[in-house]
């Protein structure tokens, strides 16, 4: 049998065993509460950057650890290989393909990441500055293919993390561009 076939059965043995056969009021008694409130997030929200995925004491560990540890230490290393490979390559285009603006969404995501680690690491001005192009660059796209959620959903999130890992060391051209659009 082909292993996507019995992924499938799986997946349906396990959502109809889960609720499906389940009676109603079994199921009423397990709903969760959702947290997140104004309150929730004005108390447990940290208030300065970086406040997501690499927080301050995420990154002071991460710091210390890729001085100490050696397979950190080479995990890091290719981060910055990857890093000065990104600012080789031109900035994103704006390319959909088909109904689709994922890949650029992914690239960006990953290109993000890449240079964000370093940046948050070593406080490099010229990762600042591919980031920022990199960042005003995909804010200058006419749009981010609203009509397919995740295009939007996973530029979003590039840009996030990138303001978020600079935690405000981006140039002002970024800041007057914001302000201004």
């Amino acid at each position: 049998m082909p292993t996507t076939f019995i992924h499938a059965v799986l997946w349906l043995i396990i959502l109809f065993s889960s609720t499906a056969l389940l009676p109603a009021q079994a199921v009423s008694k397990h709903k969760l509460q959702n947290p997140m409130s104004v309150a929730y997030l004005k108390e447990n929200l940290n208030k300065k950057s970086p406040r997501l995925v690499l927080t301050k004491d995420k990154l002071k560990g991460l710091q210390e650890k890729t001085k100490t540890d050696p397979v950190l230490k080479n995990y890091y290393q290719a981060i910055k290989l990857n890093a000065a490979k990104v600012q080789e390559q031109p900035l994103l285009e704006r390319i959909q393909i088909g109904r689709r603006l994922l890949s650029v969404s992914r690239e960006m995501l990953y290109r993000v990441n890449m240079l964000g680690v370093v940046y948050a690491i070593e406080r490099d001005k010229t990762v600042l500055e591919r980031l920022n192009e990199e960042v005003l660059a995909v804010c200058n796209f006419s749009d981010w293919n609203p009509s397919h959620y995740l295009d939007v959903a996973e530029m979003s999130l590039a840009v996030a993390l990138a303001l978020d890992w600079t935690a405000g060391d981006l140039p002002n051209l970024l800041l007057r561009w914001r302000k201004t659009h």
